[in-house]
């Protein structure tokens, strides 16, 4: 019993680990689309 409650604990924390470098993830390739789009219209402009 232990051991079986041991194991999910490990995988709901490996669960929320994956989202949360996921979310990481996301917010880099926003600041970066943001940031090329900024720079874009500078040049534009």
């Amino acid at each position: 019993m232990l051991k079986k409650s041991n194991y999910t604990k490990k995988l709901t924390i490996k669960i929320i680990y994956k989202c949360d470098v996921d979310n990481k993830n996301e917010l880099l390739f926003n600041k970066s689309r943001y940031k090329t789009t900024y720079l874009a219209k500078m040049k534009i402009s």
